[in-house]
Parts: structure tokens; C-alpha cells; sequence
């Protein structure tokens, strides 16, 4: 479940939600949902409230925390970075990440991204 993984964040794994599914199967409103009705959200805001919450919880502990997070979509065998916005000619457009095998894992950029 989603709460056990914030909870595993905070003791410094590394955790991937992936939503996978044709085109209309509802992935993004799984994901994102209804973000002016709190019975309605998704996943994403339900999750990032929860993990700040416990990391104001840490901070009154004198914990620090760094977060580092990436927000990518698979479309036709492209990587694309959805926290970066790169307009041209007025309009969003989006280029693919260049995913590169390295070492023992895969290595990508973009401005705001870096995968390991």
C-alpha cells in the first residue's frame, strides 16, 4: 500500500508508483483524481500530503530530509519528464529523456530529472 511506502521513504528507500493500462483506462485520475474534492484525490496528492505530514513530525525530532522526485511518462517507447515544461511556437512540447544503459542500472536527464 501507499501509506507503508511513505513510511519506507522516510527511513530512505527508494519507492516507484507505476500506472500501466491502455489509452482511457484511467491511469491519470487514478493517479492524480479529483484535486478539489478530498474523497475524490488520487494517489499522488493523497501520498505527497502524507509524507509531508510525517516529515513535519521528523523536523519537530530534528530530523532533516532531502527529497528528490521524478515524474515520468511512457508513451510509445518514449520517456517523457511531465515535471518540465519546455514550450516552442506557443505551445507545450514535450522531447523524450535519452535513457542510457550504465553499469548495472539505466541513466537519464533532463533540467529536472536524473534516473538511476
Amino acid at each position: 500500500s501507499v501509506s507503508k511506502m511513505v513510511r519506507r521513504l522516510l527511513k530512505g528507500f527508494n519507492s516507484t508508483i507505476f500506472a500501466y493500462g491502455q489509452t482511457s483506462s484511467g491511469k491519470t485520475h487514478t493517479m492524480m483524481g479529483e484535486l478539489q474534492d478530498d474523497h475524490l484525490e488520487g494517489i499522488t496528492p493523497r501520498l505527497i500530503r502524507s509524507l509531508f505530514s510525517l516529515i513535519e513530525k521528523g523536523k519537530e525530532r530534528g530530523n532533516t530530509f532531502l527529497i528528490t522526485l521524478s515524474y515520468l511518462e511512457i508513451y510509445n517507447e518514449k520517456v517523457y519528464d511531465l515535471l518540465t515544461r519546455q514550450r516552442k511556437r506557443g505551445i507545450q512540447a514535450r522531447e523524450s529523456l535519452q535513457i542510457r544503459q550504465k553499469g548495472n542500472g539505466y541513466h537519464g536527464r533532463s533540467a529536472n530529472a536524473c534516473i538511476y
